[in-house]
């Protein structure tokens, strides 16, 4: 069971430190690896992703003016720029994925690989492989029955069974080679993909608190509508 907290008030000389089960503090943070990593949610690695920790909190109440702290950590959870974007701007809804790393001090395991290019070709790799013997079986098959039914000459026959090969070579060697080529190509494509998309995310945030802080203003940032496709120049604030 969690430990309940009482509503408690200690005065510390000139501190008057209260405590209560609902005090929190939320704070969100960049993130930045040396190599991508796992998210809920997302089927590409990430390098640059943001932060939520929420802790307990206590109220300090000092120099006339209250001050908190954090206290107990309650949990931590990772997700990517996009799905941030998505949480702090769609209300509402049955929620946005995203990786809990911490509950408490437990840590939570790795977020298992949801890689969808890679999950895609292991399953052409099954497909092409149950395909390619279909070829060769059935290849086997037409020549016992021109040898045995048909009685065509030696060199119809050669011919045949030269075609049947390139045939079976086709789904057992060329078919799969150019799997492994679209494969390689769609994931450049999607490592440039996450890469402007980040470098989108990470040059929008940093624009709008530079905008702030040079209007003097420490009211919430509104982030630009994504679902807009005519790109706005520059974000409405509030």
């Amino acid at each position: 069971m969690e430990e309940h907290i009482e509503h408690k008030i200690e005065v510390k000389g000139e501190h008057t430190i209260e405590k209560h089960e609902s005090f929190g503090l939320a704070s969100f943070g960049r993130l930045s690896s040396s190599g991508p990593h796992n998210l809920f949610g997302s089927s590409i690695g990430h390098s640059h992703t943001i932060r939520l920790e929420i802790n307990r909190a206590s109220l300090n109440r000092h120099l006339n003016q209250d001050w908190y702290y954090p206290e107990d950590r309650l949990i931590i959870i990772e997700m990517s720029q996009t799905q941030f974007g998505d949480l702090i701007s769609s209300m509402n809804t049955s929620g946005v994925p995203v990786t809990i790393r911490y509950i408490g001090k437990k840590a939570m395991e790795n977020c298992p690989d949801k890689n969808a290019v890679k999950k895609v070709s292991a399953e052409m790799d099954k497909e092409l492989k149950d395909l390619g013997t279909l070829p060769l079986e059935t290849a086997t098959e037409i020549m016992d029955y021109l040898e045995k039914e048909v009685k065509l000459p030696k060199k119809h026959l050669s011919a045949i069974e030269d075609k049947l090969h390139r045939l079976t070579k086709v789904f057992g060697d060329t078919l799969p080679f150019i799997k492994d080529q679209f494969v390689r190509a769609v994931s450049t494509s999607v490592s440039y993909a996450k890469g402007e998309i980040e470098a989108f995310w990470l040059h929008k945030l940093h624009a709008l608190g530079l905008k702030k802080l040079s209007e003097g203003t420490s009211s919430p940032v509104q982030l630009p509508d994504l679902s807009n496709k005519e790109e706005q120049d520059e974000p409405k604030l509030p």
